[in-house]
């Protein structure tokens, strides 16, 4: 048995696709991505960085939701500095479920007005902590504030770019009946498996119904999809 990643690209249309390799190396992030150099949000794994660093014109902002998990596993650590920021990073949530559909210019002037502030004030409580403090290199605090540091310019991304959003959260939902099931896929991705078709085709499928607003039920496709002969391609 081989392990295998999904790598999914979720659009700015609400549109996803799950590409699948079998390796989490960062020549998959350029065969996927290569010539695109608009904007990019991500979670804070490096071979993004990477990409990033090499293309010319592409914003790239990072995840605040991954940021907030390392401060809750670090909670028990240090609840005091924890709390201050995971207390500021809720009001930056906040903020965002005021927005809602907002249009570009209020949006941004409404980041710039309610959100930058709390932004830099999570920063700024992170410095004046290593500062203030002496902290152990791997204290999960540390490595937590490292991790929100390293990313600094990344995670401010969002602040300038008003239709860029404050984390990967749509496609972590997409992923997660895939991440649920994953000891059950038996035959993912497994060429001429029982069902014809790689377990990214299937995905996208279901999804791409899930988003329809017109067309057929999901009963109907749930119906097609399991009495398609096993050859069909």
């Amino acid at each position: 048995m081989k392990t295998g990643y999904f790598w999914p690209v979720y659009g700015d249309r609400d549109e996803i696709a799950f590409p699948f390799a079998p390796t989490r190396g960062h020549r998959v992030v350029v065969d996927l991505l290569e010539g695109y150099a608009n904007t990019l949000v991500t979670d804070g794994y490096g071979a993004y960085e990477k990409y990033a660093e090499r293309t010319n014109g592409l914003v790239h902002g990072q995840c605040w939701a991954h940021a907030r998990r390392k401060f809750v596993e670090a909670e028990g650590s240090e609840p005091e500095l924890c709390g201050r920021v995971l207390d500021r990073i809720t009001m930056l949530y906040e903020h965002e479920a005021t927005i809602g559909d907002w249009e570009d210019a209020k949006r941004q002037a409404y980041r710039g007005e309610h959100a930058k502030p709390v932004v830099d004030a999570i920063f700024e409580e992170l410095k004046r902590a290593f500062e203030d403090r002496i902290l152990l290199p791997r204290s999960p605090f540390t490595q937590a504030a490292n991790y929100a540091l390293e990313r600094e310019a990344a995670l401010r991304v969002f602040l300038d770019h008003p239709r860029v959003p404050v984390d990967t959260n749509a496609v972590e939902r997409q992923i997660r009946p895939v991440a649920v099931g994953r000891k059950n896929w038996l035959f993912c991705c497994v060429p001429q498996a029982h069902w014809g078709w790689n377990q990214d085709g299937s995905i996208r499928l279901w999804k791409a119904v899930e988003k329809m607003t017109v067309g057929p039920s999901k009963s109907v496709v749930r119906n097609r999809l399991q009495t398609t002969p096993s050859g069909w391609h």
